[in-house]
């Protein structure tokens, strides 16, 4: 794999760039990703995931010292709301998270919520969520992730029901409104390397 890697290698030291792995849910292949990442390192190559954090502690802690960013969703803070959205609380995802920016300071973290209006586009978890990740410094950046409903003609394509067609975009007033929140809430201290 990483061969097939390093042929962006040019690349990737003109972008800092370098190999991110997602899913499904990456962590669950714990022992390859650590090994993958591992000699990723030896090669000089910049380690990220993407992640849910949805899964035992004893993976993210086995991963985490070799990635160098991760890239994960806070849905919802709201435990009762999170399980009716997505099918499972998130006691599990809240406190891995809180383990990793303490046990893995030089890791950096970047927070998104996809953002769906009448779901999560609420200014109470905005503010639940800065609260949460506010005290780390490894968390670098929140970003909102704006719904959009780009892949309903791909479910349409496979012959199935799009769940989410009652859903539309949020407006650019209420993306700019939790916005401002987040910049106010985040503070200028932060190292900002992705705009939201």
């Amino acid at each position: 794999m990483l061969a097939e890697v390093e042929q962006d290698g040019t690349f990737y030291r003109e972008s800092g760039g370098g190999l991110t792995v997602s899913g499904g849910e990456c962590l669950l292949q714990a022992d390859f990703l650590e090994a993958l990442f591992i000699e990723a390192h030896r090669r000089g190559i910049h380690t990220a995931i993407e992640t849910a954090g949805n899964v035992p502690w004893a993976y993210m802690e086995k991963v985490l010292p070799h990635v160098d960013l991760v890239q994960h969703d806070i849905k919802l803070t709201d435990s009762e709301r999170h399980n009716k959205w997505t099918g499972a609380g998130n006691e599990r995802i809240r406190a891995n998270f809180k383990k990793a920016y303490d046990a893995f300071p030089d890791t950096k973290f970047i927070v998104r919520t996809p953002l769906i209006p009448g779901v999560n586009d609420d200014e109470e978890h905005i503010r639940a969520t800065l609260e949460f990740i506010r005290p780390h410094k490894n968390v670098i950046e929140y970003e909102l992730l704006p719904y959009h409903r780009f892949g309903e003609s791909k479910y349409e394509f496979l012959g199935q029901v799009y769940q989410l067609s009652d859903f539309t975009p949020p407006t650019p007033e209420s993306l700019a409104r939790l916005r401002a929140i987040i910049d106010e809430g985040f503070g200028p201290h932060r190292e900002r390397v992705v705009a939201s």
